[in-house]
């Protein structure tokens, strides 16, 4: 077990490692051994920063504001405060008044050499660049775009468009490039239990990949990227409401996930839309079910973390369960996903209601390390994984459910040909 103690020396907080021993590589992935308890410190890169937790706070995203390679932070709270916050120093690089953002209508994705932001005020979408600075506004018919905003260039232009989600009515698709203006839109028979996804379901080297979403009534359907027509042959009624966002398990085969309202994981297949297994969780998930190898195979496998504080790994091709790990408190954000033991598996990172954050094995679910942040500021928001600072190191970035903004300075080297702090926008989750 890899633990990290809370230790203050010379007035200085500093955050005690222990680190697992690299083993022998079999069939190309290197087995861990037995923990060998080499002690290393982390420390604070600055002091924290201190938001209003009642104006309603935002996960963080991570956006090179200031252009120097490195990962700057920006908060965003429910009333349209914006905050950038520069990640080597601490120091605010600007404050920006958006409108009124929905709790998940935040979004951030490259634009080309610069940043694009999305932020959403019930049926208006505004485009931002990464300085705050407004781009356009763009009314639509929609009411109350309650999910997050998806980038994709829809059009094959090279700028990203803005695809915005209604639970009552619909997607509309708006472009990037030229003011917002509607591409296509599709409505809605039945209210979406959660916002549309973006997933390639076959190969393609352009933009025509699909939409998944739900209604109301567990029907999941493919629609086409580029026209906004559903996908005739994908259509799968799979009954009550499905509450999370699929994912998709790609290796030998393509496997669509999803988590249903009765507690039920199932894969389907990502060409047609047929059941190839579903499992029983027994359990509420709190975020959208993960893909990413969790074993020796070239299957992608599911990972959902559970409202009791269980994290569970399914193999991507069976179903079959690979390993549960209790955390013992309840888990309410995503984790972030990093080899941190050299095993080619990535590990899986998690902020606890305790104060902590935490590292688990992704191969076989053991607790790599645990790194007490503070006992009295529960961790309620996904950690950051970024290099903040040119050292190749990886620092720690959370937000407590306090308010306050902590970045830690770890000795993890950052893994060769990893850009930590790139986003999955179709889910508004690290490391998918």
């Amino acid at each position: 077990m890899l633990l990290l103690g809370l230790v203050a020396v010379l007035g200085i907080k500093e955050y005690q490692w222990l680190s697992y021993r690299a083993g022998d590589i079999v069939d190309g992935f290197r087995q861990a051994k037995a923990p060998e308890l080499k002690e290393l410190s982390a420390t604070p890169n600055w002091d924290a920063v201190a938001f209003l937790p009642e104006r309603g706070l935002i996960n963080p995203l991570l956006v090179d504001v200031s252009q120097d390679g490195l990962a700057d932070i920006l908060v965003l709270d429910r009333q349209g405060k914006l905050t950038a916050i520069n990640g080597d120093t601490g120091a605010p690089l600007y404050i920006v008044n958006l409108p009124s953002a929905s709790s998940k209508a935040f979004a951030a994705t490259p634009w080309l050499e610069d940043q694009a932001l999305v932020a959403i005020n019930h049926s208006t979408v505004s485009l931002y660049n990464h300085l705050g600075e407004k781009r356009w506004d763009a009314r639509t018919i929609l009411p109350e775009l309650v999910f997050a905003p998806l980038l994709n260039d829809v059009n094959a232009d090279g700028f990203p468009d803005v695809i915005a989600s209604s639970q009552e009515q619909g997607l509309v698709a708006l472009d990037g490039q030229y003011g917002g203006r509607k591409l296509w839109s599709v409505n809605f028979k039945e209210p979406q239990g959660f916002g549309a996804k973006v997933l390639q379901l076959q190969p393609s080297v352009n933009a025509s990949s699909s939409f998944l979403m739900a209604g109301e009534q567990g029907e999941l359907k493919a629609i086409d990227i580029v026209s906004g027509r559903p996908v005739d042959r994908w259509t799968t009624n799979l009954g009550p409401i499905l509450i999370a966002a699929p994912t998709l398990s790609r290796g030998d085969q393509s496997i669509v996930a999803v988590y249903t309202q009765e507690q039920k994981l199932i894969g389907l297949d990502a060409v047609t839309g047929n059941l190839l297994w579903q499992v029983a969780v027994n359990d509420l998930v709190t975020a959208t079910p993960l893909s990413l190898r969790l074993n020796t195979d070239p299957q992608q496998d599911i990972l959902i973390l559970t409202q009791s504080g269980d994290m569970l790994a399914y193999d991507g091709l069976r179903g079959e369960l690979l390993w549960r790990q209790s955390t013992g408190l309840p888990l309410q954000s995503p984790p972030a996903l990093i080899d941190l033991n050299d095993d080619s598996i990535r590990d899986i990172v998690i902020a606890q209601s305790s104060g902590s954050v935490a590292a688990f094995d992704g191969l076989s679910g053991q607790q790599l390390a645990e790194l007490v942040v503070s006992e009295n500021e529960p961790l309620v928001f996904t950690p950051l994984l970024a290099e903040n600072t040119a050292d190749g190191k990886v620092d720690v970035i959370v937000l407590s459910q306090a308010g306050k903004l902590h970045s830690m300075s770890t000795p993890v080297a950052v893994p060769r040909g990893t850009t930590l702090w790139t986003h999955d926008t179709g889910s508004n989750f690290h490391g998918e």
